[in-house]
């Protein structure tokens, strides 16, 4: 959902859902039914870094290759 905020240029919302999902995830990591969570969390991290070091005005210069992608352990 973070990302969904992000694309309608909802600042706040996804900084808000990042950091909160980041928190949530963590509880999981390193994986969880064959979900590599620690890969994810990492993801979100450099995602939500980048976000804030842009901030609000400059939102829509945010990197879409950082948006972290659900990877499955072998």
């Amino acid at each position: 959902m973070a990302f969904f905020h992000l694309s309608r240029t909802n600042y706040r919302g996804a900084t808000s859902l990042l950091e909160s999902g980041i928190g949530y995830l963590r509880a999981f990591t390193p994986e969880c039914m064959g979900v590599d969570v620690q890969k994810l969390v990492e993801g979100s991290i450099r995602a939500y870094a980048e976000l804030r070091d842009l901030g609000r005005e400059r939102m829509a210069e945010f990197d879409q290759e950082l948006i972290p992608m659900i990877s499955f352990v072998s």
